[in-house]
């Protein structure tokens, strides 16, 4: 089931004055060659294997939060071909990138998701399964209107969030939107 595919538009959102040099940096950073890739001037859309797209994501997110700065990641997990967004084929790896696992520690972020099981009259069965996967992983926060709230490790929670995408795929086309926050100033009142 881990080589089903899957594509994901994210954007980084930095508050900084440099925000331009930290998410080029760890979009540049980061080794992207198990997956295609093309960047506009709003956001990174990525396609590849359910694990390989998670990993990528999860890299550009904790290379970009090495700067300290509060950070925000909006993302949308989608099952399904998207081919027909690339006019390139893969994208070379480069020379001098670090291993994705090894990038930088682990930070704390506050999560939501939301989990949108598609062309399936059960759907309700479905986000309540993916909730319950989550909830087994140790930073589920609370339900929230429209979306589910973690709390804990980058870590955990990217590896709380793949557990959840992968079981719903099982059972329906998914669509899963993240809005994840790190170094917020909000979190220091």
């Amino acid at each position: 089931m881990e080589k089903i595919n899957v594509g994901c538009r994210f954007t980084l959102s930095v508050m900084s004055d440099n925000f331009i040099d930290i998410i080029l940096g760890a979009l540049n950073e980061v080794d992207m060659s198990k997956v295609q890739r093309k960047t506009d001037r709003v956001s990174t859309f990525i396609e590849g294997t359910a694990k390989d797209v998670f990993e990528v994501v999860q890299a550009v997110y904790k290379s970009a939060g090495k700067s300290g700065k509060h950070i925000v990641l909006n993302a949308t997990f989608s099952t399904g071909q998207h081919e027909e967004y690339f006019e390139e084929t893969k994208i070379k790896p480069k020379e001098n990138t670090s291993s994705n696992q090894q990038l930088c520690a682990s930070f704390p972020v506050s999560t939501q998701f939301s989990l949108y099981p598609l062309d399936t009259p059960h759907y309700v069965d479905i986000i309540k399964s993916g909730i319950g996967a989550v909830k087994q992983q140790g930073v589920f926060a609370e339900t929230v209107p429209f979306a589910t709230a973690l709390e804990g490790d980058v870590d955990k929670v990217f590896a709380s969030l793949y557990e959840c995408f992968m079981k719903s795929v099982q059972q329906a086309r998914v669509v899963m939107t993240v809005n994840m926050s790190a170094h917020s100033p909000s979190s220091k009142r």
